[in-house]
């Protein structure tokens, strides 16, 4: 068949070029929507372990005899107590489990919930990490009192020989970013009452400076409180 190399080439579907970035983007955001249901997936497997987890040793260590107590509050560290607490604030999380609607479809909603990771995961496995650590000495405390066990020990390897409350710096990481993660009503109001644990950690102080005195007052001058040191 001969074709006239003169005759003019029949021009390029402009629909083709013109949708090809809008599939590309398609793509990605697919893409980075399965990433952030991988990491909603992970964030709460992981939660549920770092919940779980401690609070049934608590159960069992509860039944210990009790040591030097600091303050008022006993009622809140007993057993039933626990088990109560554990349910009303899963009730209440499950009940207030709405987007939050000036974030809900946010083009940002994904990076935002990608920075949540940087705080979260970290916080949950130094959690982990001190809950392991103090084992059998692992107790509750609250705001207006703490007591120890009998026969307690000063722990002070791991992450309490970097610093003091390690468990409590994981709880608020974590805490702040599941609120970047999942961006619910509940976290809005999880995340600021992780704070609470500042409090918690100074009637902590208190009965342990009296229990263990010299050993305290050598382990506190020698572990910063909240942030390790930076040496040189």
């Amino acid at each position: 068949m001969y074709t006239d190399p003169n005759r003019a080439r029949p021009a390029k579907q402009p629909g083709i070029v013109r949708w090809a970035p809008i599939k590309m983007l398609r793509n990605y955001f697919y893409s980075m929507e399965l990433t952030l249901q991988i990491i909603d997936i992970a964030a709460t497997s992981i939660g549920v372990i770092a919940i779980a987890a401690p609070v049934i040793s608590l159960l069992f260590n509860i039944k210990r005899g009790r040591g030097r107590g600091y303050g008022g509050g006993g009622v809140f560290r007993t057993r039933p107590a626990v088990i109560l607490s554990t349910f009303m604030l899963a009730g209440l999380g499950a009940l207030l489990w709405i987007p939050i609607p000036c974030i809900a479809g946010n083009p940002f909603s994904t990076v935002i919930s990608l920075f949540g990771t940087i705080l979260y995961f970290p916080g949950v496995g130094l959690y982990l990490w001190s809950w392991r650590t103090l084992g059998s000495q692992f107790g509750v405390s609250n705001t207006y009192g703490a007591a120890l066990y009998e026969n307690h020990k000063l722990i002070h390897q791991g992450p309490f020989g970097i610093i003091r409350h390690p468990m409590y710096l994981g709880v608020i990481s974590a805490a702040c970013g599941a609120l970047l993660i999942y961006q619910t009503v509940a976290m809005v109001f999880c995340a600021p009452m992780s704070v609470v644990v500042i409090f918690r950690a100074r009637q902590e102080e208190k009965v342990l400076a009296a229990e263990f005195r010299e050993e305290w007052i050598e382990y506190s001058s020698q572990v910063p409180k909240w942030l390790p040191r930076i040496r040189h």
